[in-house]
């Protein structure tokens, strides 16, 4: 089985090709975030919200949800 890094849901693969397909496309994806992007994204998947992540980084919310919007973006290019 397979735990995706990003949703953290375990998928089922039948074969070790598959497990090292879906890697390789969390590590392009992480490659395509900037790190403002990769800290947030982090940060929302530990389970902080907006305004939480906004405090922790120093940063606006409105520039937390651009972050996320971008992020989502690049993710579902993806797919």
């Amino acid at each position: 089985n397979y735990v995706c890094k990003f949703c953290r849901k375990e998928y089922y693969v039948s074969s070790e090709c598959e497990k090292k397909k879906y890697i390789k496309i969390e590590n392009e994806i992480k490659k395509s975030l900037s790190p403002l992007e990769n800290r947030v994204l982090q940060l929302y998947l530990d389970g902080n919200g907006y305004m939480d992540i906004a405090r922790i980084l120093g940063k606006t919310p409105k520039s937390i949800d651009n972050a996320l919007r971008r992020i989502r973006g690049k993710i579902k290019s993806y797919f």
